[in-house]
This record gives C-alpha cells, structure tokens and sequence, in this order.
C-alpha cells in the first residue's frame, strides 16, 4: 500500500514538473516577442494581409476633409459616419493594430510597439512626398516649421512593396540620441 502511494505521488509530482516547465518556457518566449521587432517578412506579410482593409482607411481619410484623425483603439466612438470605413478600423484593431491617424499629408497606423517610447507600422503618403524625419538643424526637437510629411521622432523609414507605403519605426531615446 505504501508503494501505492509513493507511486502516485512520484507521478503527480513529475507532471506538476512538466507544467511549470511548460508555463515558464511559455512566459520567456512571450516577453522575448514583446521586446523583438518584426523581421522584414513579417512586416512585408502583415502589410500585404492587411493592404485591403488599410486601403479602406486611406480612401475614406483622403476624402473625408480632415486635416487630422487620431483615433485609438480604446475608443469607442470614431466619429466617422462612413459604416465602411468604420468597420475596416475595427478590424484593423482586432488584428493588433493601436492606432490610425492622418495628419495633413500623410495616414499612418501604429501596429508594433514596446513600452511608450517604441512604435512601428505603415505610413502612407498622400501626396506621394516620402515622409521625413522631423529635423531641422535649427532646432532640431521639432523643426523650424512643421512639414506635413513629418512624423515625430521618426528613425528608420523604408518602402513597402505599394507605392507611397512605407514601414516606419519611432523611437524617442534612439531619435534623442541621434538628433538631440
């Protein structure tokens, strides 16, 4: 009887083992994927994936009037009527994007991001100008004049395989550096 037991407790104990190995190797891949950026075929696939409802937002924006949108996904009312447009945001969110907004000439949409500092995704211009980095020798914080292809503390900026669409990273602590 008594090996009966000690058996049983060899057995739990081991699968006990097995399941905090489990949990932990599953806790270290995640925080190692929070603090990894996308590869560029992830980036390229995520962007293709998600190139006809991004398309939605864009034609909606660049014909909606609006010098400027910001619109997060904590929020619940958009304030866009168009029931299209509304819906493709929505889904934007669910694919883990955070943000989509324009500003003057340029909609962009924060799908990556790392702590406050950090944000990545696509960028696309309206007017066909390549979005800029925000800097002025004069003063390099913020630009003599704001440009309306200017993405604030832009630091890696590279073209998508659409024309005018752009992946973008800002990071404020590389770009401080850099330009500060």
């Amino acid at each position: 009887m008594f090996r009966m037991k000690n058996r049983k407790t060899i057995i739990i104990l081991s699968i006990s083992i097995i399941i905090f190995i489990t949990v932990v190797t599953g806790l270290i891949w995640w925080v190692i994927s929070i603090f990894s950026l996308p590869d560029e075929n992830k980036i390229e696939n995520t962007f293709n994936n998600d190139l006809e409802l991004l398309e939605t937002v864009v034609c909606y924006l660049e014909n909606s009037g609006y010098e400027s949108v910001y619109v997060h996904k904590t929020m619940f009312d958009y304030g866009i009527e168009d029931k299209e447009a509304v819906k493709a945001i929505k889904q934007i969110f669910r694919r883990g994007y955070d943000v989509v907004a324009k500003s003057d000439n340029i909609i962009y949409f924060l799908r990556w991001t790392r702590f406050k500092d950090f944000g990545s995704g696509f960028v696309f211009s309206v007017d066909g100008v390549e979005p800029n980095y925000g800097v002025d020798p004069k003063n390099p914080l913020y630009g003599s004049e704001a440009s309306p292809t200017q993405i604030m503390f832009l630091t890696k900026l590279e073209p998508l395989s659409e024309s005018n669409w752009y992946y973008y990273e800002e990071d404020f602590n590389e770009w401080r550096i850099r330009y500060g």
